[in-house]
């Protein structure tokens, strides 16, 4: 496992984009731990379909104990997008503050295909002009133990959109 470590956020943000990517080059499974630490991020890494905070995942990563939030004087941006490929955990995290703009999807998260689990974890006040929160695409989700509240869709399709997916 990689234990998220820095003297201050823009380090910590800087080690979490570099762990992410690494993990996604490895071909193992890989536990991030957050450490209980709290990242606030004040811009996007890279576009994937939308805003995106973090690098795109693309592997088996499970994300642990801590909290993730926007700026609120930050641009707009979603935390996470997931490709086919994707296996993503989300265990003990908070994901709030997420946002996008008009005719984008998915406030925190975006998969595609993958298999997105969130575990004793919360989305929180994350906003897009459709689905909210997160929008899942023919992969698998599941949710236990988790809190989704106070995100909103300014225009349609509600908080969750699951398309195709299971749920």
């Amino acid at each position: 496992p990689y234990t998220l470590a820095g003297a201050d956020n823009t380090a910590r943000v800087a080690n979490l984009r570099g762990a992410i990517q690494c993990a996604n080059l490895n071909g193992t499974a890989d536990v991030i731990n957050l450490n209980g630490q709290t990242l606030t991020l004040t811009n996007s890494f890279a576009d994937y379909d939308g805003a995106t905070a973090l690098p795109q995942i693309t592997s088996v990563i499970t994300l642990s104990n801590g909290t993730i939030l926007r700026n609120g004087a930050a641009p707009d941006f979603r935390f996470l997008a997931m490709s086919a490929t994707a296996d993503l955990t989300l265990n003990g995290v908070t994901l709030q503050d997420g946002r996008l703009p008009v005719n984008q999807d998915a406030g925190a998260i975006r998969n595609i295909e993958g298999t997105l689990r969130l575990v004793g974890s919360s989305i929180l006040g994350n906003q897009a002009d459709s689905s909210g929160a997160i929008y899942h695409e023919r992969g698998l989700m599941t949710i236990s133990n988790s809190t989704i509240s106070g995100n909103t869709a300014t225009r349609s399709l509600g908080v969750i959109t699951n398309a195709e997916g299971t749920l």
